[in-house]
């Protein structure tokens, strides 16, 4: 199963997403009109496609770091579902 680092970031009711491993892909919500870890999953199966479009391989995923207290804000995540951490 894929699964990829993604780190949502929170000021002022909006949020936006990274995807370390996907650069190219970013994303900007509402915290009241969209949940970000929906948002994260979609981002990251718009940048697998594209990657296979482009015909360009897929990076390693980048694992969260090893320690016990992580930021609430990182998680793994997959195409179809969030994975805890």
């Amino acid at each position: 199963m894929l699964q990829y680092r993604a780190v949502v970031h929170r000021e002022d009711g909006q949020f936006w997403i990274e995807l370390p491993d996907f650069p190219e892909i970013t994303h900007q919500g509402l915290l009241d009109q969209e949940d970000p870890v929906d948002a994260a999953a979609a981002c990251l199966a718009d940048a697998i496609i594209l990657r296979i479009e482009e015909k360009e391989e897929l990076p390693e995923a980048t694992p969260l770091p090893d320690f016990p207290e992580r930021a609430p804000e990182e998680f793994l995540v997959t195409p179809m579902r969030l994975e805890k951490a």
